[in-house]
């Protein structure tokens, strides 16, 4: 009987061991940016929490659990940084400076707790039946994929998986004796799931169904009676709601954020996936899901353990809640519109247990203990080998650069002040590389601003997500379908195939051997600005650029020819004198990025910029301020200059007349001062309320634009002017070629 124990434990342990280390593993992955897209959604509040602020502002998931933990260990490592440098600096400074090790400090709690996942599962087999089944159950979920992947991500899924299986394992203790102290657990465990992860408050269906059992069989309205009569389950109840409402403090205080961040969480639009109902969803779930936490031999061995529990009679009364509860879980998160993959987790480890119990009740049919102790060793080896490789060569393909990380340093090469169109989930824009790289949200968010950006940054993961509906996202596909006419590939990450060290090269490990380091491809394009076209001739007439009677506001964008040197000056004007600001004059040659010249938003009178320069050619001038801050009185002498990108006119002396060549432009006005009508050649634009685009397309050739105010916002993918001769030069042939529409 001792060896036996010992043996049970070493095995345990190493279980245990290689649990962890599958987990553990390759957790700096990504660093030093929060690579999935949801982590700082728990990060960020975390980080606030160690400096005091214990308000997540944000409850979609809620989270509040890993908020709270990490933000702990964020304090007492802060602290700990502190003290060893002799000055204080808030948690969130540090983080700014290096977010590494607080990734790596929040990631070891759902390490932990993925690897606690494995112990309660050997718990819940040893409650079950033995110990026997409790090391085959610990033995599959060790190994499977999505445990293990997860694991290594701060984020709910995990960490709530961990809630149910103890919820799961204190119902059966319920079953078995009734005792306060199990209800009492059980309650406080639901609670804690569902402050990690709202859909897991359907870990109370078990927790209540074992309440059922303890009350035996009655007469129907006397079991009704004596149910709801007992003071156990509302201690219960009790304890699920106490320990929900202390996990997460500001619910009730924030309850209308709350009500907005959950209907954002469940919102019926899911780019993508609006095609897919309940019937899909379930399909999904079980083929697509389980498949990549499983693979096949589990996933289907487990339903053979659902049977075993519903013939067996003492099976039956210990595990029939764990039927339900798999049952009830995925049929809710089947209902809810959106569709993600790793929902399905906090069920994995349940299958585990299903899996093992067929194995063991297979393993039984043979009677000498030996030969059912190798049919347990050939059926592990048959069934879950191929999950323990495929985690461990995901743990190793997780020790190399992730391609939206190398797309994240990336950004470092690219000048100051240049805007980067990014997906979600491709180049994270919480930590930006350097505060003068402007990070935004690409296609749909801002597809008025495209004239000002200067980086398309693709994530084909994302953009296949599009063409799954392209009748929905018609303009998106467009877009994607067009990128290389928008502008030039310059640059691509893709992942790198590797050999796993300590895999075999033949036979059924072959397929595990190699594996793809992390991260999708991402593609980097040039956006193509009109001056990016123009040929650097010598003109043999220039006529000077005079805006003394526009005023521009926050940014404008000046193409300007020069013969010689690059001269301009304008004067500034700054509505918000108390707090002190800083305006940047970025230029560029064609596409070649000359310098950044930072002027004080104090400055008084004229301002002038001077460019040296011993050729002629074509400069881009990009001025940029914050949103209170005003350009009067712009003047190009001896120089030729056309408005390029995106521009706010916030006043004039008298409406200019503008002439352009591109193919589209668009206007909207902020204020009713700026309501009017615009003549664009033939087409005519009617601003009738704020902040509503308005556009003129399919424009050929020059066209004569004509405006009755100035408070305009507008966005052109061509050029404006203020001269039809000067419009001659910025209509050069290649310019033609090159601009095409970026809205439909």
């Amino acid at each position: 009987m001792q060896k036996t124990r010992i043996l049970i434990f070493v095995i345990l342990m190493a279980i245990l061991g290689a649990s962890f280390a599958v987990r553990f593993v390759g957790i700096d992955f990504g660093t030093p940016i929060p690579v999935h897209v949801d982590e700082h959604f728990l990060v960020d509040p975390a980080i606030d929490a160690a400096d005091g602020d214990f308000n997540p502002g944000w409850f979609g998931s809620p989270g509040s659990t890993i908020i709270y933990i990490n933000g702990f260990v964020f304090y007492v490592y802060n602290t700990y940084e502190n003290i060893k440098d002799g000055y204080h600096r808030s948690a969130f400074e540090r983080y700014q400076n290096n977010p590494t090790n607080f990734l790596i400090l929040g990631r070891i709690l759902p390490v932990m707790m993925g690897t606690l996942i494995v112990f309660f599962v050997f718990l819940l087999g040893k409650e079950l039946k033995d110990n026997w089944l409790g090391l085959i159950a610990a033995f599959i979920a060790g190994g499977a994929p999505y445990l293990s992947g997860y694991a290594r991500i701060i984020h709910p899924d995990i960490t709530s998986a961990f809630f149910v299986i103890f919820v799961i394992w204190a119902s059966v203790k319920i079953i078995k004796t009734g005792k306060l102290k199990w209800y009492l657990l059980a309650g406080v465990g639901v609670g804690l799931a569902t402050a990690t992860k709202y859909p897991t408050v359907m870990s109370i269906v078990p927790l209540l169904f074992s309440h059922g059992l303890v009350i035996g069989r009655k007469f129907f309205l006397l079991w009704i009676k004596n149910y709801v009569v007992s003071y156990k389950i509302w201690i219960a109840v009790g304890a699920f709601i106490g320990t929900f409402l202390f996990a997460v403090p500001y619910f009730i205080p924030e309850f209308k954020t709350v009500l907005k961040d959950v209907s954002e969480e469940a919102r019926t639009e899911h780019f993508g996936w609006h095609i897919i109902g309940f019937k899909d969803h379930l399909k999904f779930y079980f083929e697509d899901a389980l498949f990549n936490g499983f693979g096949d031999f589990i996933r289907y061995i487990s339903l053979f353990g659902i049977v075993i529990i519903l013939l067996d009679r003492k099976m039956r009364k210990h595990g029939l809640h764990i039927v339900l509860f798999i049952f009830s879980f995925v049929f809710f998160i089947s209902v809810l519109t959106l569709h993600w993959g790793r929902w399905i987790i906090p069920v994995i480890p349940l299958l585990a247990v299903l899996a093992a119990i067929f194995i063991y009740w297979f393993a039984s049919i043979f009677r000498k203990k030996i030969v059912a102790a190798m049919i347990s060793v050939i059926c592990l080896t048959a069934f879950s080998s191929s999950s323990w490789l495929l985690s461990s060569a995901r743990a190793y393909a997780s020790t190399f650069t992730e391609t939206q990380t190398q797309a994240y340093f990336w950004q470092h090469s690219i000048p100051d002040y240049e805007v980067i169109a990014a997906e979600t989930a491709t180049i994270p824009n919480k930590i930006p590389p350097d505060e003068n790289t402007k990070v935004i949200g690409f296609l749909g968010h801002h597809s008025n601003y495209l004239a000002w950006i200067d980086y398309f940054v693709v994530n084909e993961q994302v953009d296949s997500r599009y063409f799954r509906e392209p009748e929905r996202y018609y303009q998106e596909v467009e877009i994607y379908k067009n990128l290389d006419k928008y502008g030039r590939l310059i640059k691509k990450f893709e992942s790198e195939l590797i050999r796993v060290p300590f895999i075999p090269d033949f036979s059924f490990f072959k397929k595990y051997a190699f594996i793809s380091t992390p991260g999708p491809t991402i593609s980097v394009y040039k956006n193509y600005k009109p001056s990016d076209f123009l040929a650097y001739t010598k003109l043999d007439k220039v006529i000077p650029t005079d805006i003394s009677d526009l005023s521009f506001r926050e940014r404008v964008e000046f193409n300007v020819y020069a013969e010689k040197n690059l001269f301009f000056s304008f004067l500034l004007e700054d509505a918000n004198e108390k707090e002190n600001g800083k305006i940047y004059a970025v230029i560029w040659r064609g596409e070649e990025f000359l310098r950044t010249i930072e002027i004080d938003d104090s400055q008084k009178g004229r301002i002038s910029i001077d460019e040296e320069n011993n050729q002629a050619g074509v400069f881009r001038v990009r001025l940029i301020s914050t949103s209170d801050v005003f350009f009067h009185d712009i003047k190009f002498p001896d120089q030729m200059a056309a408005l390029g990108g995106i521009f706010k006119i916030t006043g004039c002396k008298e409406p200019p007349i503008f002439f352009m060549n591109g193919t589209m432009i668009e206007a909207q006005t902020f204020h009713k001062t700026g309501l009017q009508t615009i003549r664009v050649g033939d087409q005519v634009l009617t601003l009738d309320k704020t902040l509503e685009w308005e556009s003129a397309t399919s424009l050929k050739g020059i066209n004569k634009v004509e405006i009755q105010g100035c408070d305009l916002q507008v966005s052109t993918n061509g050029f404006l002017t203020f001269d039809q001769e000067a419009m001659k030069l910025f209509n050069t042939p290649e310019v033609q070629q090159g601009i095409t529409p970026l809205h439909f």
